[in-house]
């Protein structure tokens, strides 16, 4: 069987709700992450040169992404979100954005490596369970790769060789993971979750005798954007989605009274401090409600092992404890950090700082790419090599 040549660029994407999450490494075995705000904004070419040139000096590849395909042209990231009124709309399916997305972070990666505007990947994109059927898969193929091909960036048209494309199921590579982790013996009669809350949805793989199958993917949209959306709805017009998600995660589940009290002060509203915390109590008593009920639904009780990933399931460290008490191992990747010096070199937006653990899916499934990369496997071993932080409960 002929060998197929090294790419270039073996990458993991994951197509956060509210962060993009991109981890790489290259045929030296340089690793690099990547994080990107999820806001676009589609908008003419002539507009986007016109903003670009009222800057002065050198700017970042994360303050100035752009792309254009045959569908338009697109800003992303925080250039989308300060220059272009860019949003981020929870209500479209990440397929829907997800081309010029992943476009522009492989334009960025490009210019973190010095890559030119030519180069070979292997790629590798993470999707909710519920986007994740074999006719999404075949869409996403369909209307990436020809994009590939040819795309216009701020540095010129760029010519992407795609040597292989792996489209899985967010948790995919905590999974992979925990399956290096875990005895086969224990593995094969043991039922495995790999439960992963983010900004907008919940998802829950199921490992049973050691696979996954389709009917063993769970995934629904009681992510942290649910909570913030109920404690909008009892506060009106006071304040904005963002201004709660930042007060309601700093805050933390148990609602540290000072960190609200001090956020209310630089928002000039201290006399909102009350009413706010009612109506964040009163959220979060609903929020829990309803992920239990769908736990229930999916049986998430009957689980023999279960290990977490993502920001909002950190949030929600004290009650998913209590849930899942009754099951015999329960792993937490809170404190699962990727290279703390690969981190410091990572830049990440504002508001967005100290959240390494949230690259744990993309980072494992890095390795998993690796594995079946011509010239990448031992750059996939040195990554699940690295001794995992976890708290068993």
């Amino acid at each position: 069987m002929q060998k197929l040549p090294i790419p270039d660029l073996v990458v993991a994407i994951d197509l956060g709700a509210s962060l993009s999450k991109v981890a790489a490494v290259d045929a030296k075995g340089n690793y690099k992450l990547l994080a990107a705000l999820s806001d676009i904004a589609q908008t003419p070419v002539g507009s986007i040169k016109q903003v670009d040139s009222q800057f002065w000096g050198e700017r970042i590849p994360e303050s100035r992404s752009w792309v254009v395909t045959g569908d338009g042209a697109f800003v992303t990231g925080e250039y989308a979100k300060n220059h272009f009124r860019g949003r981020n709309n929870l209500k479209l399916s990440k397929l829907d954005e997800a081309v010029p997305k992943i476009l522009s972070l492989l334009w960025i990666l490009a210019q973190k490596y010095d890559f030119g505007n030519s180069f070979t990947i292997k790629l590798g994109v993470l999707l909710p369970s519920g986007e994740c059927a074999e006719g999404d898969i075949r869409e996403l193929q369909d209307r990436l790769i020809p994009c590939l091909k040819n795309f216009e960036t701020p540095t010129g048209k760029i010519k992407i060789k795609l040597q292989s494309l792996e489209i899985k199921p967010e948790g995919a590579g905590v999974y992979v993971h925990r399956r290096l982790n875990i005895s086969q013996e224990v593995l094969v009669k043991t039922r495995l979750g790999i439960l992963g809350i983010g900004y907008r949805n919940a998802n829950l793989l199921v490992s049973v005798s050691g696979s996954v199958s389709d009917r063993d993917r769970h995934t629904c949209d009681l992510g942290f954007s649910y909570l913030i959306s109920k404690i909008k709805g009892l506060t009106g017009s006071a304040f904005s989605e963002s201004d709660l998600a930042k007060i309601v995660a700093a805050a933390g589940w148990d609602i540290n009274r000072l960190v609200v009290e001090q956020f209310l002060q630089q928002l000039s509203k201290p006399q909102r401090l009350d009413s706010l915390i009612e109506a964040i109590e009163k959220s979060q008593a609903d929020y829990l409600m309803q992920l239990r009920r769908w736990l229930n639904d999916v049986q998430a009780h009957n689980l023999e092992a279960i290990a977490f990933y993502g920001g909002t399931a950190d949030y929600l460290y004290k009650p998913l404890a209590e849930y899942f008490k009754v099951v015999e191992h329960v792993f937490w990747h809170k404190e699962y950090q990727v290279s703390p010096e690969l981190l410091r070199e990572t830049y990440l937006p504002k508001d967005q700082q100290g959240l390494g653990y949230r690259f744990t899916d993309p980072w494992c499934f890095l390795a998993m790419l690796c594995a079946s990369a011509e010239g990448f496997q031992n750059f996939g071993i040195n990554i699940l090599r690295k001794e995992e932080a976890h708290v068993k409960v």
